[in-house]
């Protein structure tokens, strides 16, 4: 068992010090990065696909519905709703499970006046998170509002592996041209 270890020893040595001499260092690094961070991200980051928000002014409730495809209700969820109105949380409400394996809906009493902005954010049991907004229509006033809508979000992990992915592809296409 020795006599092997040493010899793998021996191999990778003389593969760093041929890479090294190649200029290939950072690109085969880099490329072996990702091929261990890419699939523990998609496993892990599974942001919602999609949200439906929808207010009913004269009852004063919120309907949302998350679209966040799951394989088991109870592992992977949305745990969490907040929901703001005008940039203040009103309600934060945990969950440890969800509807159905394809969404997760609910109805939450919120008094909310013509032109209010609810914006409501959906977060993953495992990771990621999205954020909508919605503005609250009186349908018996003649106010017109300006809507902005809301929007997902990208999660950090996601940045952090689109720049390294890019970094990657940089590197070796630098190798490569730098060959010819």
């Amino acid at each position: 068992m020795g006599k092997g270890l040493s010899e793998l020893s021996v191999s990778l040595k003389r593969m760093m010090v041929f890479m090294m001499k190649k200029g290939m260092t950072v690109p085969v690094l880099a490329f072996l990065a990702l091929m261990v961070f890419f699939p523990i991200m998609q496993v892990n980051a599974h942001n919602p696909s999609s949200m439906n928000l929808s207010y009913d002014f004269g009852n004063q409730e919120l309907t949302v519905q998350v679209y966040h495809s799951v394989a088991d209700v109870n592992t992977h969820y949305i745990y969490q709703v907040v929901v703001e109105k005008d940039s203040v949380v009103v309600l934060t409400k945990d969950y440890t499970s969800q509807n159905t394996t394809s969404s997760m809906s609910a109805i939450y009493s919120i008094e909310a006046a013509h032109g209010d902005v609810l914006r409501v954010t959906a977060k993953c049991s495992v990771s990621g998170q999205m954020t909508e907004e919605v503005t609250v229509v009186d349908p018996e006033s003649t106010d017109t509002i300006p809507t902005n809508g809301g929007g997902m979000y990208l999660e950090m992990t996601v940045i952090i592996a689109i720049a390294i992915l890019a970094i990657g592809i940089v590197a070796v296409a630098f190798t490569v041209l730098r060959r010819r």
